[in-house]
């Protein structure tokens, strides 16, 4: 998985806060998105998200549970006609199409992700919203999508009233690309990408110690956890990640998880 942050700052700082919340792996990242929602989406009504997976051999979507930042005046029960028998169905019959391209060419998706998956199986989507959408206020869903692996991925979607205005293409770059800043913390701490990191890291010329830590810290575990987790002190794990800031050249985890998620991780 990789993407390109260019010199937008806002992911990077994105990260940073997830990594220095307290709370859960799930608090911080429901944080970060109400973060997204308030200051960077101009108090939209909501953002989404949900950890999904395509069971090949039943050629099924398997949708994960839907959580989100959800402004105070809207009632966030709407948002389950996303799990609706029919929404659903509609899924099955377009996915052949959209895993074509989203999952085997590991291509990214467009923002336009309702109106894709509705054009893949010829629905007629200006009756699918009179039907779906419209009876519970809403005008249109958008979101996007990362894929991890092995059919695992993550969407984030904006739900968009009737009469709300629709993001700016600020917005909606920043939207595009939300899924892969949170998918390395929420879904990779035991990926065998993150195995192959570790492996390359070894071989880039970090110590075995070194090599350990950098995995861990770039699956969103603060370093108190990774401290627990390798059974050292929490002052032995900051040594060692100052050793890795410096031999990839950046100051901060925020910026060493940013490198990684653009597949820019190479040693100095």
């Amino acid at each position: 998985m990789s993407f390109s942050f260019g010199a937008d700052q806002r992911f990077v700082d994105l990260l940073a806060l997830a990594l220095t919340l307290d709370g859960t792996l799930e608090e911080r990242v429901l944080a970060v998105l109400e973060y997204v929602r308030r200051r960077l989406l101009g108090d939209c009504e909501a953002v989404l998200l949900s950890q999904d997976r395509f069971d090949f051999e039943a050629q099924r979507l398997r949708l994960g549970d839907l959580k989100g930042a959800v402004r105070s005046d809207i009632d966030a029960s709407i948002y389950q006609l996303l799990r609706s028998r029919d929404f659903l169905d509609r899924l099955d019959q377009s996915f052949p199409a959209w895993t074509a391209t989203i999952v085997r060419k590991n291509e990214k998706s467009s923002l336009f992700f309702l109106s894709d998956t509705a054009a893949a199986s010829g629905v007629d989507m200006g009756r699918w919203r009179k039907d779906q959408l419209y009876p519970a206020g809403l005008e249109d869903i958008w979101g996007a999508t990362a894929y991890v692996d092995d059919g695992y991925f993550l969407t984030v979607l904006l739900p968009i009233h009737c009469g709300a205005s629709r993001p700016t293409p600020e917005q909606t770059e920043l939207v595009l690309q939300l899924p892969y800043v949170l998918a390395p913390l929420l879904m990779s701490k035991d990926s065998p990408d993150a195995r192959s990191r570790v492996e390359e890291a070894l071989e880039t010329g970090l110590s075995e110690a070194q090599a350990r830590v950098l995995g861990h810290a770039l699956s969103g575990l603060t370093e108190k956890e990774i401290a627990l987790r390798l059974h050292r002190s929490q002052h032995t794990v900051n040594s060692h990640l100052r050793a890795i800031y410096r031999h990839y050249n950046v100051s901060s985890r925020a910026e060493l998880m940013a490198r990684a998620i653009e597949g820019n991780l190479k040693g100095r």
